[in-house]
């Protein structure tokens, strides 16, 4: 992260800086100066204004932390080093234009937004949300789009109490259901190919738990295909490319029919019948490879 970071520390604030009472040429590293001399003198920005300017920009990237936790996690690598804190003063009192990034990774920050109520140090709003995830499980283990449907695989920290709610790219809320309290996933299906949908997990009174952004698969080709993988101790079977005239279609595995969802596919020929409006019947298949 330092790397991906350490070019931009003499980028300008640009409009977000004439919005939020800033000039439009002031250097990030500069704004961290300044926020932390209001944080030495008890007056720190929000934690909002802070996130939302490393957010305004397009190459900075959102989850990071996240997305380092699940490759740690897929690769069995528990032990890490990190920045857990950043307070005032240091090395790195001053910032300039050739300072590295170092801090900010850390997961406390008081050398920028101060102490709490109660004196404790403020944390940092890029990453802690997802630092809380990952110590006390993250609300998804796996998040899966196809081209119609969608897997969700539940981790430890999800709510089953909670609501799935899937909302289109134009705001429309197609999906609301509660979860399925004896399945630890859910499949979502009969969704639109090529379109960006907003995924929450939501409490009764639609207070945000968990959501994310995923966007389907567009159609890549005239001719249906079948694939299969694994998605954490599942297998989920996909059909892609099927045309608008397809009425149904059935998964069987050495022909017994199976659902796209299975535990494992103890099998060896994987087919699906693909019917279509004008009676005709399509066989696709492919060998399960061990």
């Amino acid at each position: 992260m330092v790397r991906a970071l350490n070019p931009h520390v003499a980028d300008a604030l640009g409009e977000w800086g004439t919005k939020h009472g800033y000039t439009a040429g002031m250097k990030i590293y500069e704004y961290l100066n300044l926020i932390a001399e209001k944080a030495n003198a008890g007056t720190p920005v929000s934690a909002t204004e802070f996130k939302s300017l490393f957010e305004s920009y397009s190459w900075y990237p959102k989850n990071w932390y996240k997305t380092f936790y699940e490759v740690f996690k897929k690769y069995d690598t528990y032990a890490i080093t990190g920045r857990f804190s950043v307070v005032p003063g240091g090395a790195r009192a001053v910032y300039d234009a050739k300072t590295e990034m170092w801090e900010l990774g850390g997961i406390y920050f008081s050398r920028y937004l101060g102490l709490d109520a109660d004196g404790f140090y403020n944390p940092n709003p890029l990453l802690y949300p997802d630092f809380i995830a990952a110590r006390d499980g993250l609300a998804v283990s796996s998040l899966v789009g196809g081209q119609r449907e969608l897997f969700i695989r539940w981790g430890n920290g999800a709510d089953k109490t909670g609501i799935l709610s899937v909302t289109d790219e134009n705001g429309t809320e197609v999906v609301r259901r509660s979860l399925d309290s004896e399945n630890d996933y859910t499949l979502v299906e009969n969704l639109v190919p090529g379109t960006a949908y907003h995924v929450a997990l939501l409490k009764s009174d639609d207070a945000v738990l968990w959501k994310d952004d995923v966007k389907t698969k567009s159609v890549t080709g005239k001719f249906p295909l079948l694939k299969y993988q694994q998605v954490d101790e599942y297998m989920l079977v996909q059909l892609l490319n099927l045309p608008a005239d397809v009425s149904s279609y059935k998964v069987k595995l050495d022909g017994q029919e199976i659902n796209i969802v299975n535990k494992n596919l103890n099998g060896q020929i994987l087919t699906a019948e693909v019917t279509y409006k004008d009676g005709s019947v399509e066989i696709l298949s492919t060998t399960i490879r061990k």
